[in-house]
């Protein structure tokens, strides 16, 4: 309501960019598209209504969770806070009324904290590019082993055959003893 435009418009006057949710559906939807931190009333949390929430936060990478921030009227004594603090993972809980300073900065913080998620993504993504390329290379490198015996083989194969007829024939010639010695 008019708290979630008082919200955005503070935080894009500290250039934030917000996108204010109707509900907890359209929170998840946003979810979807790449929100980088999450800024929630506790009572949106109530009567059970951040199961969608949880359930989109398991559906996460590894690698991610993103940063929530709780506005809270009576601090994490609220049993809905406590349960939130439980499942849903990366949280903090603001008191309210809380000071534009403070809210500023605990939402630069966790974008922070997001922005070096992502980093760690990117660092996955290339470190599985490099385990790709050494894979390829070590394919590369086994067919290419393969294929230097099976040609080394196929030479060696009459010379042998010609050693063990050398071998084989009977008489003292001296050409004879030539070849083979």
């Amino acid at each position: 309501g008019r708290d979630a435009e008082l919200m955005c418009s503070v935080l894009e006057e500290a250039g934030v960019k917000c996108i204010a949710c109707a509900d907890m559906r359209e929170l998840c939807l946003s979810m979807h598209e790449g929100a980088a931190a999450l800024l929630i009333a506790e009572e949106a949390l109530a009567d059970g209504a951040y199961h969608d929430l949880t359930t989109v936060l398991a559906q996460q990478p590894p690698w991610s969770e993103p940063p929530i921030l709780l506005l809270s009227e009576r601090g994490a004594d609220s049993p809905v806070i406590t349960e939130a603090l439980q499942s849903l993972g990366n949280v903090t809980v603001l008191e309210r009324p809380t000071r534009v300073p403070t809210l500023v900065s605990a939402v630069h913080s966790a974008l922070r904290s997001r922005n070096r998620q992502y980093q760690i993504r990117s660092h996955i993504s290339e470190r599985e590019r490099y385990a790709e390329a050494l894979r390829a290379a070590d394919r590369r490198k086994d067919e290419f082993l393969a294929t230097l015996a099976h040609e080394l083989r196929n030479p060696l194969a009459p010379l042998r055959n010609c050693l063990h007829i050398l071998r084989a024939t009977e008489g003292d010639n001296a050409q004879l003893h030539k070849l083979h010695g």
